[in-house]
């Protein structure tokens, strides 16, 4: 049976099980569904925080591939909106201390980039989770998984991990995710 279930109202996503957020509700408990009923009701403009419900921190702007449809793909666009720097932990660590003061219940830790080219994401990760974030979310092309970095990374303490394919067949991925690993390979990175 598949289902369809919005966490926006605008996308609408297919699942054979239940609806993600209501899913973590049932694992996480009611801090979760308290979060989720806050969001919904500021992405409704009924509801303004005195500080962001999710903090999406730019962690450089490195990938490595070169997608059309992203700005990586466009070094001169880049350099015009980018310094270029990497966000080191420390620095990361301010960020994620001073949305855990105001209670920051979700954090995505990537910006244009992916992900798993930091070497020791599960840190960042995990010290997010330490620091009481109970929504911890990353996309990633899943190009740099190995069997060893995915243990870290369910063990750090991650909500969601969304997987950027964009296509269902070989020729479509090829031209969407250019530069990209063989699609075969990057199915049988993720079935880890």
């Amino acid at each position: 049976k598949n289902n369809t279930y919005t966490t926006d109202g605008k996308v609408k996503h297919l699942s054979s099980e239940e609806d993600i957020n209501t899913k973590l509700g049932k694992i996480i408990g009611k801090k979760f569904i308290e979060y989720r009923k806050t969001w919904d009701s500021a992405n409704n403009f009924e509801t303004v925080t005195d500080f962001p419900l999710f903090l999406h921190v730019d962690m450089n702007q490195t990938c490595n591939y070169k997608c059309p449809h992203c700005i990586i793909a466009y070094p001169e666009e880049v350099a015009g909106y980018y310094e270029g720097k990497y966000l080191g932990f420390e620095d990361f660590k301010k960020i994620v201390d001073e949305g855990s003061e105001y209670s920051c219940p979700s954090i995505s830790p990537q910006g244009n980039n992916e992900p798993f080219l930091i070497k020791d994401l599960y840190k960042y990760i995990y010290y997010a989770h330490q620091k009481k974030f109970i929504d911890i979310m990353l996309n990633t092309n899943a190009s740099a998984l190995t069997a060893k970095r995915s243990q870290e990374i369910l063990d750090s303490g991650l909500t969601r991990m969304r997987f950027s394919l964009d296509a269902f067949t070989k020729d479509t991925y090829e031209k969407v995710r250019v530069g990209g690993l063989p699609l075969d390979k990057v199915i049988r990175n993720i079935e880890i």
